[in-house]
């Protein structure tokens, strides 16, 4: 996927407003932390569907409008608290594209963007330029620094993102909007909002010791629940997102090469796969 500016920025300052939450709690657990718009929307949703306060009175005290409540209650019912999610902003690019630069990056790290754009217009790829190229590295995290933890945090953020948008494209009943106060909590459906709910009960408790009877009430293990809060203290409400499993592949060939096979068709188009793979 390729994010704008925005978005990038958005997920590069949740960290910091983690630890921040974190650092002012009595808990070993952190959850609510600043300018995350998920929580108001979740919170607004409790209250209407919990508490049955009116409309008004949620969308007054959420500076929010009637309509607005509508929509999240709609995303609500057909994803889960995952349509609760901030929306974010992406770029409609060629995925072959996209696919290429990753490429190129992983085979030759300091390769320079032009190279990428050569061979993008030779494969007639549309919609290739500097700035798009650029941006797809970024997304990746090949950036100017060429860190390794930086790729390691892309890729996942990568595979989060995708994930959601795979579940968000479901669009399966989670939630009942007839027995609102009944099915407002629906673990057995809504994973995310089990996490969410967990994190928040956690938050509440000041002791480690405490930690253990809260994840045996919610049916998680201590080593799931490391790895939960781990992704949490990353990316806040995204890291308890459901990972869509990735599909397994044969064994391929090294970046390098396939890289090697492209350049080379590209000068001899005569050239089968077998041969360009044998010379």
């Amino acid at each position: 996927m390729v994010f704008t500016e925005s978005t990038r920025k958005y997920f590069e300052r949740i960290p910091h407003r983690v630890r921040s939450a974190l650092a002012n709690s009595k808990s070993p657990v952190p959850f609510e932390y600043e300018d995350e718009p998920f929580f108001k929307s979740y919170e607004a949703l409790y209250r209407l569907w919990t508490n049955r306060d009116s409309q008004r009175s949620v969308a007054e005290s959420h500076g929010i409008s009637r309509r607005k409540l509508v929509e999240l209650e709609q995303s609500f019912v057909h994803c889960g608290a995952l349509g609760l999610l901030p929306k974010l902003s992406f770029l409609e690019i060629d995925a072959r594209l996209e696919q290429l630069v990753v490429l190129i990056k992983r085979a030759r790290p300091h390769e320079r963007s032009n190279h990428a754009l050569r061979i993008s217009e030779a494969l007639g790829f549309p919609g290739g330029d500097l700035e798009i190229i650029r941006l797809v590295q970024r997304c990746h995290g090949y950036g100017h620094r060429m860190k390794e933890k930086d790729i390691r945090y892309f890729e996942e953020l990568q595979h989060i993102l995708n994930s959601a948008a795979r579940q968000r494209a479901k669009k399966k009943a989670m939630h009942d909007a007839e027995s609102r106060t009944k099915s407002f909590l629906n673990f057995n459906r809504d994973h995310l909002q089990q996490r969410i709910e967990l994190m928040k009960a956690l938050s509440q408790i000041p002791k480690k010791r405490q930690v253990r009877p809260v994840l045996t009430r919610f049916g998680i293990s201590p080593n799931r629940f490391y790895v939960l809060k781990n992704r949490y203290m990353v990316y806040g409400v995204w890291g308890l997102v459901d990972l869509v499993q990735q599909g397994r592949t044969r064994e391929k060939i090294s970046a390098e090469l396939e890289l090697q096979i492209i350049e080379q068709r590209l000068m001899d188009p005569s050239l089968s796969a077998p041969k360009m793979i044998k010379n």
